[in-house]
């Protein structure tokens, strides 16, 4: 997603102008810079809300970073937890996207065997998986309007500060 702002200068002298040009561009990225951290701490946050909680290690390898290179600004949030993946796109029969798509079977035995809710044993030949959460997506789409508030505060911080340098 990107942004853009629109400065408009008028009845200012243009002498102020120039002395103040130079230092609008770090101004700007500055001000993005902080939009774009706050932005990706209110994705990060709504995405640990929405995280599925057993042991809570999922919750818990949500991050984000924002990067200035230049004058881009970019910020991620991302969960490198190795099981974020199946919990994601989901496993078996319900895999989003690539994979196998069959019954998730033992790769040796006859059957598969693991602790159910209950603290009791669970035994199965085949199970069908787990379906997809899309917990990063829908922490992205319940944040946007959040987020684009926040990035026009940005721009309009950045256009106060500018004005009061001339």
């Amino acid at each position: 997603m990107s942004y853009g702002v629109r400065l408009e200068y008028s009845g200012i002298d243009p002498m102020k102008i120039e002395a103040v040009a130079g230092r609008v561009d770090d101004i700007m990225l500055n001000h993005m810079e902080r939009g774009v951290e706050t932005s990706m701490q209110i994705i990060e946050g709504e995405w640990k809300r929405l995280a599925p909680v057993r042991t809570g290690e999922y919750r818990a390898h949500v991050q984000h970073t924002t990067t200035r290179t230049g004058n881009n600004v970019v910020g991620s949030v991302f969960n490198l937890l190795p099981k974020a993946e199946f919990i994601e796109r989901g496993t078996g029969i319900y895999r989003h996207g690539g994979g196998s798509r069959g019954y998730i079977r033992p790769r040796s035995g006859k059957a598969m065997r693991w602790r159910g809710g209950d603290g009791s044993y669970v035994f199965a030949r085949a199970v069908r998986g787990m379906r997809p959460r899309w917990v990063a997506r829908q922490a992205r789409i319940n944040t946007r309007h959040l987020v684009t508030v926040n990035m026009a505060v940005a721009a309009a911080n950045a256009a106060r500060e500018i004005k009061a340098a001339l």
